[in-house]
């Protein structure tokens, strides 16, 4: 039976790769947004289905970050954030109503729930649409107001946390209390000139913001009493998806995180957050220079009573997949010299590949050898297929990127067998080999269907092949654990 190597990818990595995939593939427009980082906020809204854009004339989908967004459409936020459905009476109730205001049928349900719950009232809707019939962009206090109004039928009051903006005395009288609601849980903030800006408009990057904040405090209202204390505190876990900086005066401090239970949600830092790895303290630069190299990054985050994450308790899993090369990189330091450093690639299951730095001290093994980076290039040169497990760290004494580099990295060959399918279960998989015998693996938590190098799901596989016909080629670690199977779909 013929033996190459195989990529091997343990089940906490195939979890955290598959992450960035999916948000980066949410929008075709994704890297169009007015500020970098709004890309997670624009993420969240649209994993939890608030937020989800439209599809263009190309079938691509696109969110349009830099538009602005209309009454009616605030008025649909705040609806789908209640998480309740309208009744037809009441729809029926307000139908006259939102006919003499320009109304879209298609706005009913969630414009007839505002009025129903004092949310908006009758004469708020003259502002909804011009004249001539097209929607009006809402201003920042308009905002405000509708979700300060939908909060206040949530029984949520402002804090004590509420801001003093500089042009406070520009917001109007019946916007006042319900900017100091949002502001009071950092759902609206002002700029960097702590100006609130009451008549601008709003687009859609910065609504994403407000509506992944409400969201987010919504689920976490439970455990805030009426003074805005915490009466326990909130933990929210998964894996940690993007660590940047400022959102460009939207927020502070954000990262975003993957949950356990398949939520992205972004959570708020302020200046005595901290964040901790294996139980030592480790600067946000440090976290995202580890996630955005690949680095598997859990974590155990605890919040306040505005839910900013003050403590986040996280974990580095090792990064493993196909070395791909050994190379030579260029970069310069903060001075502007230009100076070499040793990288290996790899490639993880899902495709990703990403480099990392080698240094003089870094520990390599081949199969449990101590080799030097010369010699793994050179067993490169000759078994291209070969399956690497990195412990990768952060080296916060480098004057540039990348920060994170390998202290150790482990490397063996890894196995495929080839064969006739005979049968497979969602548990274990059976093939015939070329001398006619039969092997029997047992499947990983993770493993990946492939149909005409297409992924599916374990149904659309074995609807797709013949067993005792059908052509497979497994991978698999060193286990004996089957991690990937291919087939060419069977032709009658």
């Amino acid at each position: 039976m013929k033996k190459k190597a195989a990529l091997f990818l343990a089940a906490m990595m195939a979890v955290g790769t598959a992450v960035p995939a999916s948000a980066a593939d949410s929008f075709k427009d994704i890297n169009d947004v007015p500020w970098g980082g709004a890309q997670a906020y624009i993420n969240s809204v649209f994993e939890s289905g608030l937020m989800v854009g439209e599809i263009d004339e190309n079938g691509n989908r696109v969110f349009h970050a830099k538009n602005n967004i209309s009454y009616t459409e605030t008025a649909q936020l705040v609806y789908s954030l209640s998480g309740t459905t309208v009744s037809t009476d009441v729809v029926q109730k307000w139908t006259s109503v939102m006919k003499s205001n320009k109304i879209p049928s298609w706005a009913y349900n969630c414009v007839a729930y505002c009025l129903e719950n004092s949310i908006v009232t009758i004469t708020d809707l003259n502002i909804f649409y011009n004249a001539d019939g097209s929607a009006r962009s809402a201003t920042r206090e308009d905002a405000a107001y509708i979700f300060g109004r939908f909060l206040v039928s949530q029984n949520i009051s402002a804090t004590t946390n509420t801001k003093n903006f500089a042009d406070k005395n520009n917001i109007s009288a019946v916007c006042q209390q319900y900017v100091d609601i949002l502001s009071s849980y950092d759902i609206f903030v002002g700029d960097d000139d702590n100006k609130f800006n009451p008549n601008n408009t709003i687009n859609r990057a910065e609504m994403a913001v407000i509506v992944s904040k409400t969201y987010n405090m919504l689920k976490d209202k439970s455990i805030v009493n009426d003074d805005g204390e915490k009466t326990t505190k909130a933990d929210y876990t998964g894996y940690i998806n993007y660590a940047g900086p400022d959102f460009n005066g939207i927020g502070p401090k954000a990262f975003m995180l993957y949950t356990y239970d398949g939520q992205s949600i972004v959570l708020d830092t302020v200046a005595d957050s901290q964040y901790y790895l294996d139980g030592e303290p480790i600067s946000t630069r440090g976290i995202y220079s580890l996630t955005s190299n690949g680095v598997l990054v859990s974590a155990e985050v605890y919040v306040n009573s505005r839910n900013q994450a003050m403590e986040i308790y996280c974990k580095r899993a090792a990064v493993e997949g196909q070395v791909t090369n050994i190379g030579t990189k260029k970069t310069k330091d903060k001075n502007g010299d230009e100076y070499s450093y040793r990288s290996v690639t790899i490639k993880f299951a899902s495709g990703m590949t990403r480099s990392y730095r080698i240094d003089d001290d870094t520990d390599i093994y081949f199969d449990d050898d101590e080799i030097d980076i010369d010699e793994l290039e050179e067993y490169l040169d000759e078994y291209p297929e070969i399956f690497g497990s990195a412990d990768v760290q952060y080296n916060d004494e480098y004057d540039v990127y990348p920060n994170a580099y390998v202290k150790e990295l482990k490397t063996n060959f890894i196995l495929k067998e080839e064969g006739t399918i005979s049968e497979i279960d969602g548990e274990t998989v059976k093939i015939v080999a070329d001398d006619g015998r039969e092997y029997e693996y047992k499947l990983d938590s993770v493993v990946r269907y492939y149909l005409d190098g297409k992924k599916v799901r374990l149904p659309a596989f074995r609807e797709g092949v013949y067993t005792n016909v059908s052509k497979v080629q497994l991978t698999f670690d060193n286990l004996g654990y089957v991690t990937r199977i291919e087939a060419e779909k069977y032709a009658e």
